[in-house]
């Protein structure tokens, strides 16, 4: 019974982040490509966290993403790409994790409005890691932070 409850959770929020694509992309009906994007900055702040700041290869480190929006919109997605690290728990804001990303909607942000998106990772080897996240929504030019973490033996 909360087998079937998980999976029909997790088909409904997964339904709704693919029916919320189209805040995110408008083909303009024709099925092509997206026309040019108009040349207007995403009214939105992200802030990374890492906890330590120079992980261990092999011991657990928190990374933290304080999104701010500043002006309301419909909805806004955040991407986490975290390339070469092993993501041992999410424990706030992303819905979904597939192969070195992490996904999550702030659905209706109101203004001024501060999201926290949080989860655990561990380097596995002693070198430097970029992790890049973006956020966009329809009708605005995307907002990247890139942070590199130095993991050491």
């Amino acid at each position: 019974m909360i087998r079937r409850r998980t999976s029909a959770l997790a088909g409904t929020f997964l339904g709704l982040l693919v029916g919320l694509a189209g805040c995110f992309h408008d083909d303009g009906g024709t099925g092509g490509p997206p026309p040019p994007a108009p040349q207007r900055p995403l009214p939105v702040q992200i802030e990374r966290t890492v906890e330590p700041e120079q992980p261990r290869v092999g011991e657990p480190f928190t990374v933290t993403l304080k999104v701010t929006v500043e002006k309301e919109l419909p909805a806004v997605l955040l991407l986490e790409l975290y390339d070469g690290l092993t993501v041992l728990e999410i424990e706030e804001g992303f819905a979904l994790q597939e192969e070195g990303t992490l996904k999550g909607v702030i659905l209706t942000p109101g203004a001024d409005s501060v999201h926290t998106f949080r989860y655990k990772a561990e380097c596995e080897k002693p070198v430097p890691y970029t992790l890049v996240a973006e956020a966009s929504s329809k009708g605005f030019d995307p907002v990247y932070t890139v942070t590199t973490v130095n993991c050491s033996q």
